[in-house]
């Protein structure tokens, strides 16, 4: 493979605007999101181009709410979070987050292993939230 390195003050090459620009089509939240006891969630935001803030807050145990600074304009809307178990052999952790462009709802169940599953604090634990609109 060969490189070419171009001068900082050279013009873009064209596919590298094409791509910039189907780039810009896409907008795209993520965050670091941990909650624990009865507090609201706190998020350190790694990368935001939705165009509005999020606010974090604890509804009940395991459910949550985001709500954006703004209505997004986009219709298609995903999101998606990761969660994992502190020890494994007790629970298993499950999380799920969608959204409407106006909020994101974040729920989060204890699945204890020969038990009963119900929703619960102290699961998300430097968990990564992604909510893409295109």
């Amino acid at each position: 493979m060969t490189y070419k390195f171009l001068p900082a003050n050279a013009a873009a090459p064209a596919v590298t605007t094409a791509l910039a620009e189907k780039a810009d089509a896409v907008a795209i939240y993520q965050a670091i999101i941990s909650q624990s006891g009865t507090s609201d969630p706190t998020a350190v935001v790694v990368v935001n181009t939705l165009g509005v803030t999020i606010t974090w807050e604890r509804n009940s145990a395991g459910s949550y709410t985001g709500t954006f600074s703004g209505t997004l304009s986009q219709t298609n809307i995903a999101a998606t979070i990761g969660v994992s178990a502190a020890d494994s052999s007790i629970a298993l952790p499950l999380g799920y987050a969608t959204s409407n462009g106006a909020v994101c709802i974040i729920e989060t169940i204890n699945q204890v292993i020969g038990g009963l599953s119900e929703p619960a604090d102290d699961i998300l634990t430097s968990s990564l939230i992604t909510i893409i609109a295109k």
